[in-house]
């Protein structure tokens, strides 16, 4: 069974690089860096909710997992909200360069333009980051050592 509390907190990884995503410009040559550590957000959500949960290991992969799952739904909505120009964004951010990645070659607006009216860019993004940032978090969250089910938090 998930700690709901474990979950929370990774997914909250999620929520604090959704806004650095959208507020921190990059300079050019950190580009491709800023791009994988969006992609690689999964892996923080799992780490958190792993050492926060208690159990086998099985369990805190199901913890990162659904951690990641949500985190990546979180950024997924994020991501679809600046693009939309719902949420403001910083120019050059991370989120910024995405949309860029996106618009440009091979699904370029030029060959798909329905791809951007609408919420119809929304539902291959969430697919994607959540099944993406699930499996990364099943995999840090197995990988950390977790709580003992005995232990008692220090607070």
């Amino acid at each position: 069974m998930s700690d709901p509390r474990a979950v929370v907190a990774g997914s909250g990884v999620a929520l604090a690089a959704a806004v650095v995503g959208a507020t921190v410009p990059v300079p050019e040559p950190l580009w491709p860096l800023a791009i994988g550590l969006v992609l690689s957000v999964g892996l923080g959500c799992g780490f958190v909710a792993g050492r926060r949960s208690t159990g086998r290991w099985r369990s805190r992969a199901r913890t990162g997992a659904l951690a990641g799952f949500l985190g990546g739904t979180i950024l997924a909505i994020a991501l679809w909200a600046s693009m939309s120009n719902v949420l403001p964004r910083a120019e050059y951010s991370p989120f910024w360069l995405l949309n860029a990645l996106v618009a440009a070659n091979p699904i370029g607006i030029e060959r798909a333009p329905w791809l951007y009216t609408g919420t119809t860019l929304f539902w291959p993004l969430l697919a994607v980051f959540a099944c993406l940032f699930a499996i990364e978090g099943y995999v840090a969250g197995g990988a950390t050592s977790g709580r003992e089910a005995g232990s008692k938090r220090v607070e």
